[in-house]
């Protein structure tokens, strides 16, 4: 395998656990306290309507 090539895959597989992490971060605080977390989910959905356009 190319050097080159060896560096690209190392770099994808990096940006894909990456978020997998933070994923996996947030599953757990959700759960953790899932009122609030649905709470907050909530009130994220509502203000990110206002911003939201109608087709």
């Amino acid at each position: 395998m190319a050097r080159a090539t060896r560096f690209r895959t190392e770099a994808v597989t990096s940006r894909i656990a990456q978020p997998s992490v933070s994923d996996s971060l947030i599953a757990a605080l959700a759960l953790a306290d899932h009122e609030r977390s649905t709470e907050i989910y909530k009130q994220t959905f509502d203000v990110l309507s206002i911003k939201r356009f109608e087709i």
